[in-house]
């Protein structure tokens, strides 16, 4: 557990925040209710305790109420000048923007954050900053951009001796080399992850580290190697109230079932999935929900019903800008088009897709999205 003596407020403070990013929610809550018994005005008036009651909120799923809370405490930061405060608070509310898939407006404010850290000489915002526009590059698959970023911020952290942060930049690599097919290396990354976050006592990083063998075990064909491991990172989401966690496990768990053939089961854990993200307000999460409910419609020969899902996935996805979504959404609603015989509709959503992934750099998809589309209408593309 993360030792809680301290007494004074900051660093009563400074011990929540650390249990909160650990999971040890109970304990981050005892430290919080005492500095606000030493502190009664500190919600109303204290920016650092504001910004901890946005990161419980969003914590624990709320996001609307995280924003409102960081907005709050950036108006106070500001006014006393904290610049760096400010760029702390700003990290927070991109890394909100950039899960609920606006890259670019996240983007912009890692790189506010990364200058004011540079300009004040904190290395520690430095690579925390690098790390986050690292993560923006490998969602849009600039997969160089980020492991150099990755190594740059690795190198700060070990310096500094942050373990935590250190594992944090294994896991994620992972990612990486999972996507190139090192499916070896990514395992033994996510392997040293999770020995330095058992060590540490951090609960949400083991649940990420479970998470990504999972995935790691599905790439390599081992369903039940898989799901002990989303189990495992299940019952740490339920501990920890991480109800945003639980509902992105469920949908790979969900996931699982369909590749087995067991649609029923698969369709049931989706709904509920796409009701937690609903309830959330995660619009890019629910979209994707919908997008697995169109699939397993379309596999149970109900295909009007999967046009209207993935038709609403993909409106969501590109009111949001998310290429990769847009991408992969279109090309599979593009196919049930066609196969539809709707074909005027699916040359426009293959065109789409195709732009998508060519401006994501992958020309081999882009090209394999247009060479499905009809004749006529591939020679005007």
């Amino acid at each position: 557990m993360v030792e809680s003596s301290a007494s004074e407020p900051v660093e009563v403070l400074t011990q929540a925040g650390r249990a909160l990013a650990f999971g040890h929610t109970d304990e981050a809550n005892d430290l919080l209710a005492r500095y606000d018994f030493q502190n009664p005005r500190g919600l109303s008036e204290d920016p650092r305790r504001i910004r901890l009651a946005g990161r419980v909120a969003w914590f624990s799923g709320e996001r609307g109420g995280a924003l409102a809370l960081y907005d709050e405490a950036l108006k106070l930061a500001d006014h006393t000048g904290d610049a760096h405060l400010h760029a702390l608070l700003v990290q927070d509310v991109a890394r909100i923007k950039h899960q609920a898939g606006d890259w670019d407006g996240a983007l912009v404010l890692h790189e506010d954050s990364l200058r004011t850290f540079e300009r004040l000489g904190d290395q520690h915002g430095r690579a925390l900053s690098m790390h986050e526009i690292a993560r923006i590059n490998q969602d849009r698959w600039n997969w160089d951009a980020a492991l150099s970023l990755y190594a740059e911020a690795m190198k700060i952290y070990e310096e500094l001796g942050d373990r935590n942060a250190c594992a944090v930049v294994l896991g994620d690599m992972a990612q990486i080399r999972k996507q190139q097919g090192a499916l070896t290396a990514a395992l033994a990354l996510h392997e040293r992850a999770l020995e330095v976050y058992e060590e540490l006592g951090d609960l949400r990083g083991r649940a990420a580290a479970y998470m990504g063998a999972a995935r790691v075990h599905l790439d390599e064909g081992d369903a039940a190697a898989a799901l002990l491991a989303y189990r495992q990172a299940l019952e740490i989401h339920e501990a920890t109230g991480d109800r945003r966690g639980r509902a992105v496990t469920l949908g790979e768990i969900a996931e699982v079932f369909a590749d087995r053939g067991d649609i029923g089961a698969a369709r049931a854990i989706q709904e509920q999935v796409l009701e937690l993200h609903e309830h959330l307000g995660d619009t890019r999460d629910a979209a994707a929900a919908r997008w697995s409910l169109g699939r397993l419609a379309a596999q149970e020969g109900r295909f009007e019903r999967a046009v209207d899902l993935m038709s609403s996935a993909f409106a969501a996805l590109d009111r949001l800008g998310a290429l990769d979504g847009i991408s992969q959404v279109g090309l599979d609603l593009g196919r049930l088009l066609l196969a539809l015989g709707r074909n005027v509709e699916a040359a426009e959503i293959l065109e789409r897709s195709a732009d998508g992934f060519e401006r994501l750099g992958r020309v081999d998809l882009a090209e394999g999205a247009r060479a499905l589309l009809p004749s006529d209408q591939r020679a005007s593309a």
